[in-house]
C-alpha cells in the first residue's frame, strides 16, 4: 500500500517536471531563441498582445455613475469640528496697517453662534483673493480667519488664512457676526 502511494506521488512530480520543462522550452523559443521566421513572428505578436493587455488595462476606468465622489469642502472640513475651547481672540487692523487685540471671546453661546454664520455663509472654493489686507483677523481652532467690512454692500466678506475659500455674510448675518467679534453694533452707509 504504502508502494502505491509512493508511486503514484512519483508519477505525479515527473509529470509536473515535465510540463514545466514544455513550458520553458516553448517560452525560450518564443523569446530567446527563434529558430525559424515563424517562430520570429509568433515572438512579436506575443509581445504585441503583451502591448496591448497592458495599454487596455491601464486605461480602464471605473466610474460609478450612481455613487458620486464626495470631496468634503473646506467649509466642511473647518466648520465639522468642535470648539476646541481656547479663546477667540479678534484683532483689528490699525492705522498703521498692524493688528491690535479688540475682543477676546470665551462665551459659547457667542462661539456657536459665530461658527453657525459661518457655517451658513456663501462659500466658494479655489478662490486666490488679492486685496487690501483684511479689516479684522481672528483665529477658531487653528484656523486663522480674515474679515473685510464691505460698506458698499453691507456684508461681511471672510476667508480662512491658508485655504483657497472665500465666503459673503447675508446683511442680517453680517450684523451679528459684527457686533460679537467687535463688541459694537453695525453702521451701514
Amino acid at each position: 500500500m504504502t508502494y502505491n502511494v509512493v508511486s503514484k506521488y512519483n508519477e505525479q512530480m515527473r509529470m509536473r517536471s515535465q510540463t514545466e520543462l514544455s513550458f520553458l522550452r516553448l517560452i525560450k523559443q518564443l523569446v530567446i531563441f527563434p529558430t525559424s521566421k515563424r517562430w520570429f513572428f509568433m515572438r512579436n505578436q506575443f509581445y504585441l498582445l503583451i502591448i496591448l493587455i497592458l495599454f487596455f488595462v491601464g486605461c480602464q476606468q471605473q466610474v460609478n455613475e450612481e455613487s458620486p465622489v464626495n470631496i468634503p469642502t473646506t467649509k466642511d472640513k473647518v466648520y465639522s469640528e468642535s470648539w476646541n475651547g481656547e479663546p477667540v481672540i479678534v484683532k483689528g487692523q490699525t492705522d498703521d496697517g498692524n493688528y491690535t487685540n479688540i475682543n477676546e471671546i470665551n462665551d459659547v453661546k457667542d462661539i456657536e453662534t459665530i461658527i453657525e454664520l459661518l457655517k451658513n455663509a456663501e462659500w466658494e472654493e479655489n478662490v486666490q483673493v488679492d486685496i487690501r489686507p483684511p479689516d479684522y483677523r481672528f483665529s477658531w481652532n487653528r484656523y486663522i480667519h480674515g474679515v473685510w467690512d464691505n460698506k458698499e454692500y453691507n456684508r461681511l466678506e471672510v476667508i480662512i488664512e491658508g485655504h483657497s475659500s472665500y465666503g459673503t455674510l447675508s446683511i442680517s448675518s453680517s450684523e451679528v457676526l459684527y457686533e460679537i467679534l467687535t463688541g459694537t453694533s453695525y453702521e451701514s452707509d
